[in-house]
């Protein structure tokens, strides 16, 4: 059963003026129960194979006689693109492969490794020996990627490190790390990147590194490179083989070499000659009589075992060489290769109880009890998420899809209200926090008052169980008598972090603002209010009044609009999410369990989801939708909140007392929020529509108007009737009134 625990608390505060405000705890975990390239015949190359510490030692001699037609050594010897150069006094032919390649003829394909080794602090490093790649890059994993392509186009660098400075800015690469010492992140800081290995990806802060290591078993110079002395050749993504100056000998090239050309020399049924420099040697064959290479092709016997790549070495003497998957090794490539005693970190990244089982060829991982994948990467919550959605899935597939969900924490979040949605409310609610999980003390006008009496719990599927101070439904509507904080709402909530669910990106309470008639939803404005912070929340109301009629559309009552499915009062975005309902139950035959919906509404189930995300992608944005018109509200009142925040002190007096757990005081300290709401001032502004020009003030300027352009006022036109008066008067009766 997924359990999924969301705590919001709701403030809202009747205004004389009403202030209002809502806090939100992100997702928190509550009562979990989970419980082979062509084979290259190189006539003029002479090898002698020894097994030393299990490491291949390539002794390579100039043989004075056979040489190929063209008579260059290096003509055809090297694969995919390698560079052939004659080593040693011009007797050893040397491939320097691309670095996709690796091999000692550059065979085969290379499988870039890269380990990230870890989050350091680099306050004080000079980074004297690093060379500075990039000023731009800002991610751990980019200038990881960064060493890759470096690497790429100049195989002849050895830098097998890249670190990407927060202090310094810039994506260094190095043979070596320097960094040794934890980075100074704090105990949020701390716990956050340990939970989410931030520091692998993230930009990086000042005081921070990141470190890569690209897993590249030459870049030391293991035998002897930088002396002279001979040649490192990658054989597998572990191994190496030296290829020594013909002078050097020993599993590293370290000793100085007696000479026996022809000693363990096989020339079948010819003889060992040694050349005129007392370095090489040829075969005299008997059938012959004549310096001439007497071949044998070793690997068309198929001596390499488990999927090892067989290169035959043309002498004389001849011989072969056996390039071993990683999870082999030995002449043959038939020594297992123990990948637990190699990495004993190699099932534990993620999960401290996970045991590595070693087998013939391979390895697996026993995970602890809340983990699962092939490296017990994943917590057993995203497999239930995947089991609900898609069934069972390959042990491959499994990992691929849930590295894509712990990679985009979005698409977790989206997930969980489909799982959900068809849970009963008393469930739902059972799987959240109460009001004493959530909060130890609230007071008002600083007098402590009851939990119960006065916050409304109600649930959400997209916020969990949510906390209303001031509820439209309270028997008692607290009153702004006071501005001020101490005339205001103060209260210390719990975060417990250890709770949270792994795909949680922050670590807060979330608060939001309404009026008491409003309804608040996952997609209303919040504030972040974070541990260990004492937050203080500043509410001043503005009011709005919209003329509607033939001065433009408003909305005075719900009634007016075809659907509408959140209780209070309206508004413009409750419109618009009661469309989009509608339009999605008639496409979908189910409501997005994300929303408000009718009672007799269905909640669409996981499986139906592709068909809601498939009507977006294709309709775009709700207030776009033909169907969907929803005018602003004729009267609306709108809080707007400043947030500020005060560390607590570095000593709590309830922590200081006598016969106190000073380390559990303080625990409980860092782990929770103090928040204190107030209306700074208890008046307000009331921005209101008028009618630009009406009858009243049209005469009023007509009249303003007519006397100052002709002096005409409301006693000339009494004047000029009384004058008509008696000139029709004397005309009619020949006499003046």
């Amino acid at each position: 059963m997924i359990v999924v625990l969301m705590v919001i608390v709701i403030l809202r505060i009747g205004h004389q003026p009403q202030h209002v405000l809502d806090v939100h705890v992100q997702i928190n975990q509550h009562k979990l129960q989970i419980q082979s390239a062509p084979v290259q015949r190189v006539v003029h190359q002479v090898l002698a194979q020894f097994l030393i510490s299990n490491v291949i030692l390539l002794m390579t001699f100039r043989r004075a006689h056979a040489m190929s037609d063209s008579g260059d050594p290096c003509s055809g010897y090297c694969s995919n693109g390698g560079t052939c150069e004659l080593l040693f006094s011009e007797t050893t032919p040397y491939c320097q492969c691309p670095f996709d390649y690796y091999g000692a003829t550059c065979q085969t394909a290379r499988s870039v490794q890269t380990s990230y080794v870890g989050c350091y602090d680099d306050s004080s490093a000079s980074f004297n020996e690093y060379y500075v790649y990039s000023t731009t890059i800002t991610k751990g994993n980019d200038c990881r990627d960064a060493l890759i392509t470096y690497r790429e186009a100049n195989p002849t660098s050895n830098y097998a490190y890249s670190t990407m400075s927060g202090t310094k800015g810039q994506c260094l690469f190095s043979t070596t790390n320097t960094l040794t010492d934890p980075p100074q992140a704090g105990l949020l800081g701390g716990l956050l990147a340990a939970l989410l290995a931030t520091c692998s990806y993230s930009d990086m802060n000042s005081g921070s590194a990141s470190v890569y290591s690209l897993n590249d078993v030459c870049t030391p110079g293991p035998c002897g490179d930088a002396s002279g002395n001979g040649k490192c050749i990658q054989t597998s993504a572990t191994a190496y083989s030296c290829l020594c100056n013909p002078l050097k000998t020993g599993s590293t090239c370290q000793s100085d070499a007696s000479l026996t050309p022809c000693d363990s020399v096989d020339c079948g049924v010819g003889t060992c000659g040694i050349t005129d420099d007392k370095i090489g040697h040829y075969c005299l064959c008997t059938n012959t009589n004549q310096t001439v290479a007497c071949e044998r092709f070793y690997c068309d016997e198929t001596p390499c075992q488990n999927d090892g790549e067989c290169e035959d070495i043309i002498g004389p003497p001849n011989s072969y060489n056996c390039t071993c998957t990683p999870q082999w090794t030995g002449t043959n490539c038939t020594i297992d290769v123990d990948e637990c005693a190699e990495d004993t970190t190699l099932c534990k990244t993620k999960d401290p109880d996970a045991t590595c089982v070693n087998t013939n060829g391979s390895y697996y991982c026993v995970c602890g009890p809340n983990m699962f994948g092939k490296s017990c990467l994943f917590n057993k919550i995203i497999y239930q998420i995947l089991n609900a959605t898609y069934g069972d899935l390959g042990p491959d597939k499994l990992d691929e899809m849930a590295t894509e969900l712990t990679n985009d924490p979005t698409l977790v979040r989206d997930i969980v209200p489909f799982l959900i949605g068809g849970y009963s409310l008393d469930v739902r609610k059972s799987l959240s926090w109460t009001a004493e999980d959530m909060f130890l003390w609230v007071a008002y006008e600083q007098q402590l008052i009851d939990l119960n009496s006065n916050f409304v719990m109600w649930n959400d599927k997209v916020l969990g169980n949510c906390f209303t101070f001031n509820h439209m439904n309270s028997s008692f509507q607290y009153k702004a008598r006071e501005s001020g904080y101490s005339g205001g709402l103060e209260m210390q909530m719990n975060v417990k972090q250890d709770e949270y669910l792994p795909w949680t990106e922050t670590a807060s309470v979330m608060v939001f603002t309404s009026t008491k008639t409003e309804v608040v939803t996952s997609e209303s404005v919040r504030m972040n209010t974070a541990p260990h912070f004492e937050s203080r929340i500043a509410i001043n109301r503005k009011d709005y009044k919209r003329l509607g009629g033939r001065y433009g559309k408003c909305i005075k009552a719900i009634k007016e609009v075809k659907s509408y499915y959140y209780d209070g009062d309206y508004t413009t975005d409750g419109c618009l999410r009661s469309c989009y309902q509608d339009v999605v139950s008639d496409t979908c035959t189910c409501m997005d369990p994300r929303y408000p919906m009718p009672s007799d509404g269905i909640s669409c189930n996981i499986s139906q989801k592709t068909c809601i995300d498939e009507l977006v992608d294709s309709k775009g944005d709700p207030s776009t939708w033909p169907q969907c018109y929803c005018p602003l509200p004729c009267s609306q009142t709108v809080y707007t909140s400043k947030l500020s925040r005060l560390p607590y002190v570095n000593k709590i007096t309830e922590c200081e007392k006598p016969f106190t757990n000073k380390t559990a005081c303080y625990e409980k300290y860092r782990d929770s929020v103090i928040l204190r709401v107030a209306l700074p001032k208890l008046d307000y502004m009331i921005y209101a529509e008028t009618p630009a020009m009406d009858l009243t003030r049209f005469m009023s300027y007509l009249g303003g108007i007519l006397s100052i352009l002709i002096g005409v006022s409301i006693v000339s036109f009494v004047e000029l009737f009384f004058l008509f008066v008696q000139i029709i008067v004397i005309l009619i009766f020949n006499k003046r009134l």
